[in-house]
């Protein structure tokens, strides 16, 4: 696989009381909520934007945690 395809998988993150969570790279979910991925990395720094995972250095937000902030910041 190479480096560019390994980077828009979607990873797969476990827990005992879940089968699995879709997690997807800033760039992905940039990508996913029609946002830059400036904008993400800024609101990582200011606390604004949604809900982030930090594994070591890499940074994955939950696909249902895209889901929730852009539902709560729905317009009408």
């Amino acid at each position: 696989m190479s480096a560019t395809a390994s980077r828009s998988t979607k990873i797969r993150l476990t827990s005992s009381n879940d089968a699995g969570r879709a997690a997807l790279p800033t760039g992905d979910a940039a990508h996913y909520t029609g946002l830059s991925s400036a904008t993400l990395k800024k609101w990582r720094v200011t606390g604004d934007g949604p809900a982030y995972v930090r594994i070591g250095s890499r940074i994955v937000y939950l696909v249902e945690d895209l889901d929730e902030w852009l539902f709560a910041h729905r317009v009408g």
